[in-house]
């Protein structure tokens, strides 16, 4: 398991910077469109994987560590299957622009540690519910396209700023 020392070692060192970084502007852009036209776009999501794949990778071989880049691949899967799930069982209440966008999160989550993953997870599930519920008391999200996105993406920044303490 990393420790709260590697990873802060790992981002003065610069190995993990241009991850985040990249994974900072796709997730900017996908809640920009998912708010403007209501979908992920999956020329957006879908050549992000080898990109930000290649990117965890490279501070694996720097350093010569394997664990949490083996973690964010399996983070990716397990996050990307948890929202196919819930996307087959509510049909049509998720789109698949979301369960592409979370296997990035996952990724990017994962790489931090587990907790960062599971406080991610769920602070993206709370946000949007919680914004769900305002726009359903105001009259306005009972039968409305609701972007979700974008609270996915604040609840993947929550959880790499919190999951960090539970490495």
């Amino acid at each position: 398991m990393v420790s709260v020392d590697q990873f802060g070692t790992a981002l003065t060192q610069g190995w993990v910077w241009p991850a985040y970084c990249f994974l900072a502007v796709i997730g900017l852009a996908a809640s920009w469109v998912d708010g403007t036209t209501g979908r992920i776009p999956n020329r957006l999501t879908l050549p992000s994987y080898p990109i930000l794949i290649g990117l965890l990778a490279w501070p694996a071989i720097a350093q010569r560590q394997a664990e949490p880049f083996v973690r964010a691949l399996w983070g990716g899967v397990g996050l990307l299957m948890l929202y196919l799930a819930l996307a087959w069982l509510a049909a049509g209440q998720m789109g698949l622009g979301d369960v592409k966008l979370a296997g990035l999160l996952g990724m990017g989550l994962a790489h931090i540690a587990w907790p960062a993953l599971a406080i991610g997870t769920l602070a993206g599930f709370t946000l949007g519910g919680l914004a769900g519920l305002v726009l359903v008391v105001r009259g306005q999200g009972v039968h409305q396209r609701f972007p979700f996105g974008p609270w996915m993406c604040l609840g993947a920044l929550l959880g790499g700023a919190l999951g960090v303490t539970g490495a």
